[in-house]
Parts: structure tokens; sequence; C-alpha cells
């Protein structure tokens, strides 16, 4: 039985379905796809498993399941091991190795243990500065720029005002007197005045008048002091006696080397020109010349420069406007009415009213009058109720009203009454049918009657 369930046809591959051992004693190499159904663990005791071991462009990858989802540890062209999944458990980094948090990532957990190195974006309590602020005696403040990366803080402190009276006290004439708080603060100075009697000092007047004494009282040309009990009399010389002392000119006066001589050239070097803004001011020390040369056209212009909207070049001294800010001082308001009025680019346009516009303005302001009608834009002589005819006959006359503007009113015909014309003979009014005159001698004419 053991020689059947035994297949070795090279001697280096072996399986035994009674304890479904398949043993391969060389190299298996597999051209498809390797499925693994047993869950038990497998050993391998090979030092190294290799994936993607032929190094295509494909991502090699580990994946990792469990009854809900997979773990993929892959390793691809961005030359980076990438976990898919969130890593749990001891991270050893080796000398000169380093953890890079990528696409805003972020490392949690309870803090960190040994040496940190770079710069923290925000550091706790930090994020905002702190002020220190003294009061009292002493006032000041400064921000110590503990948020960024700052120089030292330098705090200026201004001692409290304790005394309005500010000043020098104390002379030949007065003693200072002050209020001197614990704290060694002068609240209030002033002085009072030195007042010491000559009673107060043990025979102070005699005593001080014996220090003084005149070594010398004969008279001279330059007139003569005494002194007797503190009192000094200078006795001076006469007129004559004194200006006999005198003698000699300047020339006798010795040149020092601070009090100098006065010489032309010596004046004329004291002396200089110094001149500020456009123009020139220039000193000749051997001459003793000031020459001063009035601004140029190129200083002129040099003070001169453009505003909004002027362009001015001091080298020509011309200003060239900016039309387009000029056009832009510029707007149009239509306040309405008849036709439009617009603005644009520097161009006013006035469009005038349409023909309906302009009609109806019109029409607004005209009204007919007595005899006259006027009706959009018509005007025309009111109906006055007269039927238009031809009035007047052989047998009738027309009969007209007519009022102040000289309208027909009315009109009708009227029959002519032979018999009730004023001046009617009845004699006189025959038939005269077939009668002829015929004009004699003398007359022309003549005709049926």
């Amino acid at each position: 039985m053991a020689d059947k369930s035994v297949f070795n046809p090279q001697g280096d591959i072996s399986f035994n379905p009674q304890n479904g051992t398949f043993t391969v004693g060389g190299n298996l190499v597999v051209s498809g796809t390797t499925t693994y159904l047993n869950d038990t663990t497998t050993l391998n005791s090979a030092d190294t498993y290799a994936i993607n071991a032929d190094n295509d462009a494909a991502t090699g990858t580990l994946r990792l399941g469990n009854a809900s989802s997979n773990a993929d540890i892959s390793y691809g062209a961005s030359g980076n091991v990438v976990f898919n999944k969130p890593a749990e458990g001891n991270f050893y980094v080796g000398s000169g190795q380093q953890i890079i948090i990528n696409g805003g990532g972020s490392i949690g957990g309870g803090g960190f243990t040994g040496n940190l190195s770079g710069t923290a974006t925000n550091a706790g309590a930090l994020v905002n500065d702190r002020t220190l602020t003294l009061t009292g005696d002493v006032s000041g403040s400064v921000a110590l720029g503990l948020n960024a990366n700052t120089s030292a803080p330098s705090l200026t402190g201004t001692l409290a005002t304790v005394n309005s009276n500010v000043g020098s006290f104390g002379d030949g004439s007065n003693i200072p007197n002050f209020t001197v708080t614990g704290k060694g603060l002068i609240t209030a100075a002033g002085e009072t005045a030195i007042a010491i009697t000559s009673s107060a000092v043990s025979d102070f007047e005699t005593a001080a008048e014996a220090l003084f004494s005149v070594t010398s009282n004969s008279a001279s040309g330059n007139g003569a002091l005494s002194y007797s009990n503190g009192v000094f009399t200078f006795t001076p010389a006469s007129v004559p006696t004194a200006l006999s002392q005198l003698s000699g000119n300047t020339d006798n006066v010795t040149e020092g080397s601070t009090n100098l001589y006065h010489t032309t050239a010596r004046a004329r070097a004291a002396v200089d020109a110094v001149t500020s803004g456009d123009g020139s001011l220039t000193y000749s020390s051997s001459t003793g010349d000031f020459t001063y040369t009035g601004p140029s056209n190129s200083d002129y212009r040099g003070a001169v420069s453009g505003g909004t909207g002027i362009t001015y070049t001091s080298g020509t001294g011309v200003f060239i406007t900016d039309d387009t800010h000029i056009k832009g001082l510029f707007s149009s308001v239509d306040a309405g009415g008849d036709g439009s009025f617009s603005y644009s680019n520097g161009v006013m346009t006035y469009t005038g009213p349409t023909q309906s516009e302009a009609e109806a303005r019109i029409d607004a302001h005209l009204v007919g009058g007595t005899g006259i009608t006027y009706s959009a834009g018509d005007i025309s002589i009111t109906n006055s109720g007269v039927t238009a005819a031809t009035y007047g006959s052989a047998t009738a006359v027309g009969q007209f009203t007519v009022n102040a503007q000289g309208q027909l009113t009315s009109a009708t015909d009227v029959t002519i009454l032979h018999d009730s014309l004023s001046g009617f003979v009845a004699n006189e009014h025959i038939d005269h049918s077939g009668v002829t005159l015929t004009a004699g001698d003398g007359l022309s004419g003549g005709g049926d009657i």
C-alpha cells in the first residue's frame, strides 16, 4: 500500500494522500495562481519571501485578510512601503532614517519620549503672546514675544508722578526742604530762606570784619584803597592823573594765540556761504564777494510734479493730461422727461424725443379755443352745426347767423315774397313776355324783357 501512495517520478516531488503532505525537494515554480485553502498556520523556513520578484512595473502587494476586510502592505514606484490600514505596535527607525508625515497626515498619542528637533507651529499655551505689565510706583508694559522667534524684549518703566513741584532747590540764600516717603520718593519740595540773625552768632560782625585788611593804601596814579571796620573805600585818581598813566599804541600790544589782530584776510576767511534749495550762493574769501545765481529752468521744473490724472516731465516742463482719468471724472444723469441723455468715454449724447413723445408733449400743451378743435395733433374748425350746402336761389335768399369769430352758426333759405318787397308797385309789374325793346337813335342795346 505504501508503494502505491507515493508519487515520486523524479525523486524530488512526493505526495502522500494519507496525511495530505506534498513535498518538493527542489524549486517549486507556479506559473498560475496559487490558492491556499487551509486556515491553519503555514510555516516557511525560507530566509526571503519575494513578491513581484521579476520587478515588473506592477506594485508588489502582500494582502492580509480577516472576516470583514483586507489590509495591504505594498511597495511600488514611489519607493515607499505603504500601509493602507492603521498599523499598531512598535516601529523602530534606524540611525539616519526618518518618519515623514505627508499629505496632511498626523501622529497621535499620549506623548513622545526622546529628543525632538525642528520648529513647532504651535506650542500649547504659547499660541498667544504674553504681555508683562508693571503697575504702582513704576508703570510700563512689553510684549514678551513668546509666540514668535523674537529677540529679547525690552521694558521701559515710568515712575509715577508723586510731586507736582519740579525744579532745582537750594542756593546761597535758600535751604531746600523735601518730604520723602519710606520708598525714598520725594512727594513735595520747596525752599526756605536762610535767616540767621547776628544775635544768633556770638560776636559775628566783629570777627568777620577782622578777617579783612588792605596791604597798601598809599596814593598813586591808580587811586587809593582803604579799609576800616568792615568798609572798603576806593578813591579813584583824577582824570588828568589817570590819563597821564596811559602811553603807547596798539602796536605795543602783543598778539595772542586766541585774541588775534583784525586783518581783512582774517575777516574774509571767517565768512562762508551756505545755500539750500534751488539756485546757488558762493563766496570768495580772496575778494569778500558773495555771488548768487538764481534757479535754472531745470530747478524750476524739478520743483513741480504731476498730480492725479496729470503726467509731468521735469526735463521738458510739459504737462500731459490723462484723458482716461479726465473722462472718468464726468458722468451723466438723465433727469427724465422726453428724449434721453447719456455719457460714455468722454462723449455726451442727447437723443431727442421720439415722434410719439413729441406728439404727446404737444398734445399736453395745446387745447382748442372758441371755434377751434384740437385732437391728437390735428387742429380743425369746430363744427358749428351748419349743414354743408349752397344757400340762395332765384326764389330764395340765404339767411345766416354769424358769431364774433366770423363763423356761421346757422344757415337757411328764405323764400322771396315778391309782393312784400319794399317799394313794390303792382301796376308796374306785368307780364312782359314776348315784348322786345329796340334801341332808338343814339341808343344801343335792346332785347327781350
